[in-house]
C-alpha cells in the first residue's frame, strides 16, 4: 500500500431501538433506502384484527413491506445490534468502567451494597448470618427464588435487555419492572423482616444501559419494522416488537456499553 494511501474505518451499521428516530435511521442505513421511503413502507402494513392474527397475517404484513421497498430481509445489512439493559443501582459509573456483568459476578456485591443501605438497622455480623439462612435453605418463599437464580448460573445469570428501550419505559404486564427492582435485589429484600425494598428503591435510581452486540437476525428485523410501524401511529410499543436478549452468563464489555441513561 502506498504511503499516502489511508484506510477509511468502517462505521458499524448497529439496529438501534432507542427511539423512534433511530430506528428509522439505523434501517435507512442498513440498507441505503431514504428514512422516508421506509417510513412509508412501514406504516402501510396493516392486519385486519390485531387482537385475533395470527403468525401468517404477520408474515404477510412484512412482506408486503419488502415489496415495496423492493428488498428482502438480506439487503439489510447490519454489523450488529443496539440492546437495552434497565436497571436500578446505586452507582451507575460501574457499567463504563465494569461493563454488565453476570449475576454470579456480583451476588456478593450485591448483599453488601443492600447492607450498606441499613448499617444501623443490622450489624455487618447479622447479614452475614442472614446470607447463610437464605443461601441454606431458608427465607420462605423469596429465598427459595433466590437459591434458583443463585444455583443455576447458566440459566439465571444474565444479563438480560431488551432490543426496544420503550419496553423498560412502557413496560408490558407480563414483564419484571426491572426499573423498579432487579429481581435478585426483590428476592432478597423478601426474606428480611422489615421493608429493604422501599429502602432501596428510595435510594437506587432507573438507568437504562446501551450496549451494542454483533447479533443480527430476521426475527430483529421484524421486531424494529413493528416497533417502527405502532410509533408512527403514536401507540406504545407492544408485543409485536418484544424481543429479549439474554447474555447467557458472559458480561458486556465497558467497551461496548454505548450509553447509561438515567430515567426520570
Amino acid at each position: 500500500m502506498l504511503a499516502s494511501q489511508k484506510l477509511i474505518a468502517h462505521e458499524p451499521v448497529l439496529l438501534d431501538c432507542q427511539d423512534l428516530e433511530t430506528a428509522v435511521r439505523s434501517l435507512a442505513a442498513a440498507s441505503s433506502h431514504s428514512e422516508a421511503a421506509l417510513t412509508e413502507a412501514i406504516a402501510s402494513m396493516d392486519i385486519d384484527d390485531w387482537e385475533t392474527t395470527t403468525e401468517e397475517a404477520e408474515n404477510a404484513a412484512l412482506r408486503q413491506v419488502f415489496s415495496l421497498l423492493d428488498l428482502n430481509e438480506d439487503d439489510f445489512r447490519f454489523d450488529g445490534t443496539c440492546f437495552f439493559h434497565g436497571t436500578r443501582t446505586l452507582d451507575p459509573s460501574r457499567f463504563h468502567s465494569e461493563g454488565i456483568l453476570p449475576l454470579g459476578h456480583v451476588v456478593d456485591r450485591i448483599w453488601d451494597d443492600l447492607h450498606s443501605l441499613i448499617p444501623d438497622r443490622v450489624s455487618a455480623i447479622e447479614w452475614r448470618g442472614h446470607r447463610a439462612l437464605v443461601e441454606n435453605g431458608g427465607g420462605g418463599h423469596w429465598g427459595h427464588l433466590y437459591r434458583l437464580k443463585t444455583a443455576e448460573p447458566d440459566f439465571h445469570a444474565g444479563p438480560y435487555a431488551f432490543l426496544v428501550r420503550e419496553h423498560h419505559t412502557t413496560r408490558l404486564e407480563d414483564n419484571h419492572d426491572y426499573l423498579a427492582i432487579p429481581e435478585i435485589v426483590r428476592d432478597i429484600a423478601g426474606t428480611c423482616d422489615f421493608d429493604l425494598q422501599r429502602i432501596f428503591e428510595s435510594t437506587a435510581r432507573p438507568y437504562v444501559v446501551k450496549f451494542r452486540t454483533t447479533e443480527t437476525s430476521a426475527h430483529l428485523l421484524h421486531a424494529a419494522f413493528w416497533y417502527v410501524h405502532f410509533a408512527l401511529r403514536g401507540q406504545k410499543a407492544g408485543y409485536f416488537s418484544l424481543y429479549g436478549h439474554d447474555c447467557r452468563n458472559t458480561a458486556v464489555r465497558p467497551e461496548d456499553v454505548l450509553d447509561v441513561i438515567p430515567v426520570a
